[in-house]
């Protein structure tokens, strides 16, 4: 193997000999050929034609995966992998989460999937004093209600953009915030009277259009070039809250690993029933905690033993170009737990989990949300859109040197630089925030 092969040409942070990383792209390599890599919409496919740092990362990341959980166990880890290359996305996003979760726990305890056809869960965790933890792996995935609002996002910011070039306009931020989750007419009254309200000039922080349902407020971007240019500087967030059936989608898995627990795997002793459930970037962490911890106190003599919530994202370093993967875990015990977790009342048993690539939190990484008062907004509560493109124009300074400040200040947000003469300077970024790993 040729040392930095497929790390060369790649944006790379990540703080390990060179001859892992290679490894693991490797095995990424190998195991769907490079021929079908390099050709295709396939998220795989993507990510391997990017050089940004986060699909570097993901492809590290799955490739660890791939290599560990082959030494566990190669017939089960090639069915997955080929579910992940040729099934559809739900069945391609299960297993690929299959793979990374128990990977997660392979590191600290032996782990051993569970043979194909076999319900009930997804493996069995032996710890190192007898006890097995029985782990079932759900995704969440994104709710409808926040698919919805990505989607009318988008469209919005298209409006946006032709608007400003129409109007010969430049430098536009445009915040809309809704009283309720909205309905499809009132997203269609939005995109009706958007353009007149871009049109009119940017209003006094406080002013702003409002109707039954939205606040709309467009303002001028500091610090950015606001000649009229084909390099448009603006910024769109839109805040929406979150629908009252949201946490249905959480229940919804519960129920159905109780119910898999319930029929195929109760009664055994000494067994934990775990459910990790991988929860989408813009869900909120704590109310899902606290959905969990309600589902417990409703179903105190339900199967399950302990629930893992389990919410990788990314944030961008300092806003610089290195975007990091934050696996951020919180846990749930129900009633049994703490009489399996202390057997006889002895030492307290513990479960590890760890990850080849990217940081460990325990709570979200999310926008902190901020009113024209400076007060702070609760960011669990809402759905958010946001992007845009920041472009200021860099001049030569005293001695000669151009300072010039490329970034990725927040997900959807890009700060980019234009020279003297309208050149565009962009930084390698991530397109998205997306882990295509998991779509």
């Amino acid at each position: 193997m040729t040392i930095s092969h497929h790390l060369a040409n790649r944006q790379n942070v990540l703080q390990a000999p060179l001859i892992e990383l290679e490894a693991r792209l490797e095995a990424v390599a190998a195991s769907f050929h490079d021929e079908w890599l390099s050709a295709g919409v396939h998220p795989m496919q993507i990510l391997w034609s990017r050089r940004d740092v986060l699909a570097t990362n993901q492809l590290i990341w799955f490739g660890d995966a791939i290599l560990n959980m082959r030494a566990i166990d190669t017939s089960w880890t090639q069915r997955e992998l080929s579910k992940v290359k040729s099934q559809p996305a739900n069945v391609r996003k299960g297993a690929a989460f299959e793979l990374l979760g128990l990977n997660m726990l392979s590191q600290h305890q032996r782990v051993v999937p569970t043979a194909a056809g076999t319900p009930g869960y997804d493996g069995i965790a032996y710890l190192p004093d007898g006890g097995r933890m029985a782990l079932s792996l759900k995704n969440y995935g994104t709710s409808t209600h926040e698919q919805v609002v990505q989607q009318h996002g988008a469209a919005l910011e298209t409006i946006l953009t032709n608007v400003l070039r129409t109007l010969g306009k430049n430098g536009v931020d445009l915040r809309v915030i809704a009283r309720q989750n909205p309905s499809s007419a009132d997203w269609e009254r939005l995109k009706t009277c958007l353009p007149e309200i871009i049109a009119s000039d940017p209003q006094i922080p406080g002013n702003a259009y409002q109707d039954t349902n939205w606040t709309v407020i467009v303002r001028r971007l500091a610090g950015v070039d606001a000649r009229p240019s084909a390099s448009l500087s603006y910024q769109i967030t839109i805040l929406a809250p979150l629908h009252a059936n949201e946490h249905q989608n959480l229940i919804s898995k519960l129920d159905e690993a109780s119910a898999n627990a319930e029929r195929h795997a109760r009664g055994e002793a000494d067994l934990c029933h775990a459910v990790m459930v991988h929860l989408p970037e813009n869900a909120s962490l704590d109310g899902c905690n606290q959905w969990a911890q309600t589902y417990f106190a409703e179903r105190p003599d339900g199967p399950i033993d302990l629930v893992i919530l389990y919410q990788p994202s990314v944030a961008s370093l300092n806003g610089s170009q290195a975007s990091a993967i934050v696996h951020a875990m919180q846990c749930v015990e129900g009633p049994r737990y703490n009489t399996w977790s202390k057997p006889h009342g002895g030492k307290r048993r513990r479960v590890g989990i760890s990850f080849y690539v990217g940081i460990v939190s325990g709570s979200s990484s999310r926008l902190i949300l901020k009113n024209d008062l400076g007060q702070s907004l609760a960011g669990d509560q809402w759905y958010l859109f946001q992007s845009g493109h920041l472009y200021q124009v860099v001049e030569p300074g005293p001695n000669g040197v151009v300072d010039i400040k490329l970034s990725n200040p927040a997900p959807g947000l890009f700060r980019h630089a234009l020279g003297p003469d309208g050149t565009e300077l962009r930084g390698i970024f991530p397109p998205s925030s997306d882990l295509l790993i998991f779509t």
